[in-house]
């Protein structure tokens, strides 16, 4: 990353056994993409998406204002360039529902480039799950962040409340399922271990044939 300078990374990810939390923090980081190749997927096809986002227009430096409503908590940060024929997405919270509308600026070419977009924020959502869409992608901005002493431990609590308020993953959080069983179903005396067979990834020679 200190290397690459202004440079944006497109890479592609082959195969069954990748990296995409990798490949997709690199995209990320670089304001480019990534496209994954799956077994029996074309690569042509693929490379040609990847080259139509890198020669696509972009708006860069982008800014987010809001009017008429009050929006926190933005995310992903920094805001994503626009580019062109790509979703751009943002997540916010906010506490009021309201009519109004976004603002958005940035650099397009060299020139300026602003957009305005009528948004109406519900004083109850029809669709839960993007709250928890707002909490993962909040948590991995928290979790991006380079603090040590006690803005670390703040961050890792406010992360574990979003994970735990939300029910997602985090680095800092995991999840226990636990079964309690009633009548014949009830364990009775010592439990005992299974071990359970996994299958390596694919094309991942791990063992000797012999």
């Amino acid at each position: 990353l200190a290397a690459r300078g202004k440079a944006r990374v497109y890479s592609f990810g082959i195969g069954e056994s990748v990296s995409d939390a990798l490949l997709r923090e690199l995209a990320k980081r670089t304001r480019a993409s990534v496209e994954f190749i799956h077994p029996g997927e074309r690569i042509d096809e693929k490379v040609v998406a990847v080259f139509a986002k890198a020669i696509a227009p972009r708006v860069t430096d982008v800014t987010l204002r809001w009017e008429g409503v009050d929006v926190a908590e933005l995310c992903p940060s920094p805001l994503t360039d626009l580019v062109d024929g790509e979703p751009w997405s943002v997540f916010g919270r906010y506490d009021r529902p309201g009519e109004g509308r976004a603002v958005l600026a940035g650099t397009l070419g060299g020139e300026p480039f602003a957009m305005e977009v009528p948004v109406v924020l519900p004083a109850t959502s029809e669709r839960p799950s993007v709250a928890k869409l707002w909490a993962s992608e909040r948590i991995r901005d928290l979790e991006s962040l380079e603090v040590q002493g006690r803005r670390a431990d703040t961050m890792r609590q406010r992360v574990a409340a979003l994970a735990v308020e939300h029910g997602v993953s985090s680095r800092h959080t995991s999840f226990v399922v636990v079964e309690h069983r009633e009548g014949e179903r009830r364990v009775t005396g010592m439990p005992s271990t299974t071990v359970i067979p996994v299958h390596a990834p694919s094309g991942w020679a791990m063992y000797d044939a012999q």
